[in-house]
């Protein structure tokens, strides 16, 4: 079969995230996809630079498979570029701007990065270490803040040129191919790199775009403050736009920025940790319009119960939710609107199972326990991770009897709902 052939066969039934985006740009090619600063992205404009990108990133001499690592806070340029890779099978892999150091480089080194992209506020970080970076053939910078381009590194912004075409670059996408490698936050060890397919994507899609899940609708405007490192800020940039929904990026979380954007914008949705909740209780919230809110969800923390009534209070318009999720599962967990708007029995409680994923609760022997007994979460869906990169004994442990093993420790209450404990390794 020709390679074309190939292609068009490739296009007729694929899994690719990638796909997402075009979609929407052909339904809605005028419609704001999404916002950062002062700028204003349609879809139409979207999908054309990621698809200028794309090719771009060929040009330079990546393909299928190489790594692209970022090292940015959140901005216009990261968000395009991590469809950009989506588009052409490069994978995304981004960097915790927090990292310094040996940090930078064990991860880029690890993840074998043909290309480094840098934002111009992080540049000095990384310059320090880019002569341990022995993968990367590549630097780039995202210039933000109008400094100097080092000698030797590229412009990112070049890559957006109207001289590369807008079409869409033509490559072999499956949905089991990896579209991103994830690090984790390597508390007790080494991160590691959890592959994400492009099915894990689908998957997860599916699980937020429902009334079970955080049932993104296409008139949602959401305030993107997680940051674009995070599995959970692309994933959740991925349902929103393949639903058509509207995004609003900020570079950091200011409390005085986030009330301003949630009255100017008309936000519908947040998706917050519990301390960002509990912090803004030290604003003078009454003096800002939060009516357009009607989606709240916390995680990755225990939600103080008295910080969950004054925000009901507060937004008598918007349904409460908490979520649980990992990188490794694409956060595709548990989640749990409280439509009845009253507050839970524990702030530890992380709700039920979104659309796609099974969970249980086991011993050591990966038995399941009685009803209301503490043991491991363990979890399947297709949204699991594919692995880890390079360490095929830590997959093993963690992939093992057709689970994905968690290590939170948790335990299923009367109702349905499941509530957090502890980590297994702290216990």
């Amino acid at each position: 079969m020709k390679e074309d052939d190939k292609l068009q066969q490739n296009r007729l039934r694929r899994q690719a995230v990638g796909d997402f985006l075009k979609r929407t740009a052909v339904k809605t090619p005028d419609k704001t996809a999404f916002k950062f600063r002062d700028k204003t992205f349609t879809y139409g404009q979207v999908d054309a630079a990621a698809n200028r990108v794309g090719h771009a990133l060929i040009d330079l001499g990546m393909k299928k498979g190489d790594v692209l690592a970022i090292l940015s806070q959140n901005c216009h340029q990261m968000a395009i570029l991590m469809w950009a890779c989506f588009k052409t099978g490069i994978w995304y892999a981004p960097v915790n701007f927090l990292l310094r150091g040996p940090e930078i480089v064990y991860q880029v080194n690890h993840c074998d990065a043909k290309a480094f992209f840098v934002e111009s506020g992080l540049l000095d970080a990384a310059r320090a270490v880019s002569g341990d970076l022995k993968t990367v053939k590549t630097f780039g910078l995202i210039n933000l803040s109008g400094v100097e381009l080092p000698d030797g590194w590229i412009d990112v912004d070049s890559l957006f040129s109207e001289t590369y075409p807008d079409t869409e670059p033509e490559v072999i996408i499956d949905g089991g191919d990896v579209a991103s490698i994830i690090y984790t936050s390597g508390t007790t060890a080494a991160p590691k790199g959890a592959l994400i397919p492009n099915c894990s994507y689908i998957s997860q899609a599916a699980s937020f775009l429902t009334s079970a899940g955080p049932w993104i609708e296409a008139g949602d405007r959401i305030m993107m403050n997680i940051p674009l490192f995070h599995v959970g800020a692309s994933s959740i940039s991925v349902a929103f736009m393949k639903v058509g929904a509207g995004i609003v990026y900020t570079y950091g979380i200011d409390p005085v920025e986030c009330l301003e954007i949630i009255q100017k914008e008309r936000i519908t949705s947040l998706i917050w940790p519990p301390t960002l909740f509990a912090g803004l209780l030290n604003m003078p919230l009454h003096t800002y319009d939060l009516s357009s809110l009607t989606k709240c969800v916390w995680f990755g923390g225990a939600m103080p119960l008295d910080v969950l009534q004054k925000w009901m209070d507060l937004c008598p318009g918007a349904t409460f939710a908490v979520h649980w999720s990992q990188t490794e599962i694409n956060v595709t967990g548990t989640i749990t609107y409280f439509h009845d708007r009253k507050v839970p029995e524990a702030g530890n409680i992380i709700g039920r199972p979104l659309l796609d994923a099974e969970i249980r609760i086991v011993d050591g022997q990966d038995r399941d326990v009685a009803p209301g007994e503490v043991g491991e979460i363990v979890l399947r869906s297709p949204s699991v991770m594919a692995g880890y990169y390079k360490d095929a004994e830590k997959t093993a442990e963690t992939l093992r009897n057709g689970w994905l093993h968690t290590g939170d420790v948790g335990r299923k209450g009367a109702d349905g709902n499941y509530f957090f404990v502890d980590r297994l390794k702290d216990m």
